[in-house]
C-alpha cells in the first residue's frame, strides 16, 4: 500500500518529496518480510523502489526547471535595473541662452534639469555659456553664464553717444564727492575757429564734441567735469581738450542737485581722424563720439 501511494503521489511536483519517504517506507518493510510473505512483499519492493526512482527522477527535472526560471527572472530583473540606470544619466541637450537675460536663462535651464552658475544679476544679459548650447550633458550638470559687459565698461566696448552714466566726481574742494550724469550727444567733425590765430596745426583738424551734465546731489563743478574728458582715436592715440574760440564753452558753475549745464569741448586731431571714443572724467566709462 505505502508503495502504491508513494508511486502515485511522485509525479505531484508540491508531494514528490513525501512520495519518497512511502517509497522508501515500502522497500524496507517489503525487504524485511520478504521472506515471510514472498508474493506481497515482493510487490512492495517493486512499488517501493518504483516509488524512490519516480521521485528523485521528477525532483530532479523540477528542480532544474525551477533554477532555470529563478534564473531568467533574476536576469530580467537585472536587465529591467541596467536600463533604469541607463535611463536614469542619459545624456541631456543644453538650451541656448545666450542673449536671454539672466532670469530667462535660469528658467529654461532648471526646467531642463540642469544647474545654474556664474555671477550676473536678474535682468543682465547671457554673453556666453558653458557647456555651450547644443552639448549633450548629464542632468543635474552646472551650466555656468557669464553675463555681457556693459556698454562703456572698456574703451573696446564702447557705448553709443548719447548714453547717460551716472558718474563720481572728486573736483569738490573739500575732497568729498558729488554724483552726476554726463553724455555726449553732438559731434562735429571738421571744426572751424572764428579767430584765424587759432588754426589748427598742419595736417590736423578740429573736432567739437556737446557735453551735457546734470547733477544728482549738490557741488558738481561743470567746468571741471566737462574739461577732464579725453578723446581717443582708432588707433589708440589719445587727445585733450582745448579752449578754441567759437566754441560754447562749458559754464564754471557749481551745479546744484538737479540742475544742468551744458557745453562744447574742442579736440585737435589728424586730418584722418573720423569718429573716435570719448572718456569721461574718471576714466571708468567710455562712448562713441558719432
Amino acid at each position: 500500500m505505502l508503495g502504491i501511494i508513494g508511486l502515485a503521489i511522485a509525479f505531484i511536483p508540491v508531494l514528490l518529496h513525501f512520495g519518497f519517504i512511502l517509497g522508501v517506507l515500502a522497500l524496507v518493510f517489503g525487504l524485511v518480510t520478504l521472506r515471510h510473505r514472498l508474493q506481497k512483499s515482493l510487490a512492495g519492493v517493486i512499488l517501493g523502489g518504483a516509488a524512490v526512482v519516480v521521485s528523485l527522477l521528477f525532483g530532479t527535472i523540477y528542480g532544474v526547471a525551477s533554477l532555470g526560471a529563478a534564473s531568467e527572472t533574476a536576469a530580467s530583473s537585472t536587465s529591467a535595473t541596467e536600463a533604469a540606470e541607463v535611463a536614469e544619466v542619459a545624456p541631456v541637450e543644453v538650451p541656448d541662452v545666450v542673449g536671454k537675460t539672466f532670469d530667462e536663462a535660469t528658467d529654461l535651464l532648471k526646467a531642463a534639469g540642469f544647474n545654474v552658475g556664474g555671477g550676473g544679476e536678474a535682468a543682465d544679459t547671457v554673453a556666453s555659456q558653458a557647456p555651450d548650447a547644443g552639448a549633450s550633458v548629464k542632468p543635474g550638470t552646472t551650466v555656468l553664464l557669464t553675463p555681457a559687459a556693459d556698454d562703456g565698461s572698456s574703451a573696446a566696448n564702447p557705448a553709443p553717444a548719447g548714453t547717460k552714466f551716472e558718474m563720481t566726481s572728486t573736483n569738490r574742494l573739500d575732497g568729498s564727492s558729488a554724483d552726476y550724469t554726463q553724455w555726449v550727444d553732438g559731434y562735429n567733425d571738421n571744426f572751424t575757429s572764428s579767430n584765424q590765430f587759432e588754426q589748427p596745426d598742419a595736417g590736423m583738424k578740429y573736432v567739437l564734441l556737446i557735453v551735457h551734465v546734470t547733477a544728482t546731489t549738490a557741488g558738481v563743478e561743470a567746468g571741471s567735469v566737462a574739461y577732464d574728458l579725453a578723446l581717443a582715436g582708432t588707433d589708440g592715440s589719445v587727445y585733450d581738450s582745448e579752449f578754441i574760440t567759437g566754441a560754447k564753452s562749458m559754464p564754471s558753475v557749481t551745479l546744484g542737485a538737479g540742475q544742468s549745464a551744458s557745453g562744447e569741448v574742442v579736440f585737435q586731431v589728424p586730418n584722418t581722424f573720423h569718429g573716435g571714443i570719448v572718456s569721461f572724467g574718471d576714466g571708468s566709462v567710455f562712448a562713441k563720439t558719432n
